[in-house]
């Protein structure tokens, strides 16, 4: 061995011969971790760290970032069992599009992903080759390798081939109202198309007021069809969210959602809604046609809101109006009549969403998963606004009050 003169191996860890400092094995079991200083910590396979092991993880990366320089972090994985698993691959990897999407800066974490795009069809065996060239680099084009990994699509299901070859997060949960049509959400991104429509901006850029915002040309982006835009609001420990979108001249609906988190109380500040859709009240200033609210949680904010000529409009979610309005968007969904910009956050609400029977249709409840669905709810009445039209014909310009 070349390395013989410069190292002593032993069982679970390298040395150096002349120096101080090796590689040592660390299971990932918190119980096992006495912490330390090292400069290098490799962790493979995280998207099965959860529990005691992410616990693991933790700790030692923690100790990682302690030393002076500090040190360094690699984690490698494959997508695990679900898009919002407690893994720490699942973390990684949200935290990694949420820097790619400007949403959180961090120069210090480097992100690279090898997935295939979501709209391939997998049933096409060009399609699939084409996939997979697209994620796995250094694969030859018909190579035997390429050729062997095609057709393994009819040897195993669909997830196992989207997670293990494709390196993509699936989102199927036994309990979700999508669940018998595996990866129909996925198939719906479409973020150029959103860009297009409704611009780039998916929230109020904070160093400019509201009434300085500049408006999206509803001739130029909402073909003139107008916007909606619909609000999931909750009081405490839970998220809220806002959905916004329009309905093109081919009966596409292109849509996007923001979801809010609760503050160090559990609390949701309001005022962070009624400024999101102030600012939509700007952006679409002249194709604004309502937002849909329920009053029990948004009565008050939805007031100060029409005091400013925002157009809300109430929509209590009783099983009559969400009945109707939850199969509108699946049948969206499911026909590719949706276009969403492929946010992991919205995409995890929309697939965590349950079926609740009742006599008179179904509605929408969490799973046994207990995930976030209320960016799906506020999607599910924005489409149908966007679907029935209702709402102001001509809206009119909101105030501009500065002080």
């Amino acid at each position: 061995c070349v390395l013989k003169s410069a190292v002593k191996i032993y069982g679970d860890r390298v040395a150096f011969q002349d120096r101080p400092g090796g590689i040592r094995l660390v299971p990932s079991r918190a119980s096992t971790v006495d912490g330390g200083l090292p400069t290098l910590y490799v962790a493979d396979e995280v998207q099965d760290w959860t529990g005691n092991s992410a616990e693991a993880y933790d700790r030692i990366e923690n100790s990682t970032t302690k030393g002076t320089p500090p040190g360094r972090t690699i984690a490698a994985s494959t997508p695990g069992a679900r898009v919002g698993d407690p893994s720490i691959g699942w973390r990684l990897r949200s935290l990694g599009d949420r820097i790619r999407s400007g949403e959180v800066d961090d120069p210090t974490f480097l992100f690279i992903n090898h997935e295939a795009s979501a709209h391939w069809d997998l049933s096409d065996p060009e399609q699939r080759a084409q996939a997979l060239l697209e994620c796995t680099p250094g694969l030859e084009e018909g190579s035997k390798r390429h050729r062997k990994l095609v057709r393994r699509y009819d040897e195993i299901t669909e997830d196992d081939y989207r997670r293990f070859h494709l390196a993509q997060w699936t989102d199927t949960d036994p309990d979700s109202w999508l669940a018998d049509r595996p990866g129909a959400w996925a198939h719906c991104s479409n973020p150029s198309l959103v860009a297009e429509v409704l611009g780039d901006a998916v929230r109020p850029d904070p160093d400019v007021a509201v009434e300085d915002t500049d408006p999206v040309p509803t001739e130029d982006y909402a073909r003139g069809r107008g916007v909606w835009a619909a609000v999931d609001m909750s009081l405490k420990n839970d998220l809220s969210a806002v959905a916004w979108g329009t309905i093109l001249e081919n009966d596409m609906h292109v849509v996007r959602c923001r979801v809010f988190e609760p503050g160090p109380q559990g609390v949701i500040d309001h005022h962070n809604i009624t400024a999101h859709v102030r600012w939509l009240s700007y952006r679409y200033r002249e194709g604004l046609r309502a937002v849909l609210y329920d009053p029990r949680f948004f009565q008050v904010p939805a007031e100060e809101l029409a005091d400013d000529r925002v157009p809300v409009l109430e929509f209590p979610q009783s099983i009559d109006r969400m009945a109707p309005a939850c199969r509108n968007a699946w049948d969206l969904i499911v026909a590719g009549d949706i276009a969403h910009d492929g946010d992991t956050t919205f995409a995890r609400h929309v697939n965590a969403a349950a079926r609740r029977i009742y006599d008179r249709g179904w509605t929408l409840s969490k799973g046994k998963s207990g995930n976030h669905i209320d960016g799906c709810i506020a999607m599910v009445m924005q489409t149908w606004a966007a679907q029935t039209g209702i709402g102001a014909e001509t809206p009119v310009a909101p105030w501009v009050i500065s002080r």
